[in-house]
């Protein structure tokens, strides 16, 4: 786990989906003040052919 640089809290690994573009990223979030931060370099797609 990671620490906010603003609050010092702790942070996630959560996922975030776009269903409209079908893509997933991968995004720390801080369970204290909500501040995100990409954990991947770019998007996957939810379908691979």
């Amino acid at each position: 786990m990671r620490s906010c640089e603003k609050c010092e809290g702790t942070m996630i690994l959560d996922r975030e989906v776009d269903m409209e573009a079908g893509m997933a990223l991968m995004v720390f979030v801080c369970i204290n003040c909500g501040k995100r931060l990409q954990a991947e370099q770019r998007p996957n797609p939810l379908v691979r052919t």
